[in-house]
């Protein structure tokens, strides 16, 4: 549509440094509706999402974090790139689409077409740059590590006395309800809801109901749902 995101960019110089310094640049959104390209950096600390992310030069591989944003805008979303200096000659970079589990080689293409972006989950990528077999392999562990479909995990522990864990996995981004059952069908309490990012979570169930009090021994459900499917496992408390 009419939005775009200009300038956003990543890379390696000497003078950077992989902490946040001057080369790493504020984002400035705009009042009102708003497209946003920022990446997201673990060596930045609690800072906000940055419009640049440049570090030092190193001989590993580098992994860039991108998200994207949308503030009142339901237009596709496309990202076009290129490069202001070549890459050495022993190097590559790819970048992998983690909500379409897609890889994309960077020096090939020059747009890539995202999944649906809405303003309730930041849609994420990655940028892999190094040595071929490195990149592949990182690849091969990002996307590995990425749930194929939506799952819920047989609780652990199993009986248990007086907290146990509950792990779900999510494709891609969803808004998901999760809650616990007594055998009559009747909900017991409400352990999450709303919107959750692609990946896997955990949720601890202290066996205890909405009201705070402590549920009795016996057998109880585990549900979640997205509104269009349903997972369910089945829980014992033994006091």
């Amino acid at each position: 549509g009419e939005y775009i995101d200009r300038s956003n960019t990543l890379g390696c110089l000497r003078t950077a440094e992989d902490a946040l310094d001057y080369h790493d640049n504020p984002e400035l959104l705009a009042p009102g509706n708003y497209l946003s390209v920022t990446y997201v950096n673990p060596a930045w600390g609690k800072n906000p999402g940055m419009t640049s992310d440049i570090r030092g030069i190193s001989e590993e591989v580098q992994i860039w974090e991108l998200s994207l944003a949308v503030e009142g805008i339901s237009d596709p979303v496309g990202l076009s790139w290129d490069f202001v200096q070549p890459l050495p000659p022993d190097q590559v970079i790819k970048g992998v689409d983690l909500v379409q589990k897609k890889v994309v080689d960077l020096e090939v293409e020059t747009h890539h077409q995202v999944g649906p972006v809405t303003k309730d989950i930041p849609y994420r990528l990655k940028v892999i740059a190094g040595a071929s077999h490195q990149v592949e392999q990182t690849i091969n562990e990002i996307l590995m590590a990425l749930p194929e479909k939506f799952t819920l995990a047989q609780n652990y522990p199993n009986p248990f006395n007086p907290a146990t864990t509950l792990k779900f996995g999510l494709p891609e981004p969803r808004k998901i309800r999760l809650f616990v059952v007594n055998i009559l069908g009747q909900e017991v309490i409400e352990l999450a809801s709303g919107w959750f990012d692609l990946g896997y979570h955990q949720v601890t169930w202290n066996s205890r109901d909405n009201a705070g009090k402590g549920v009795a021994s016996g057998i109880y459900f585990a549900v979640i749902t997205t509104g269009q499917e349903a997972r369910i496992v089945k829980m014992m408390v033994v006091k």
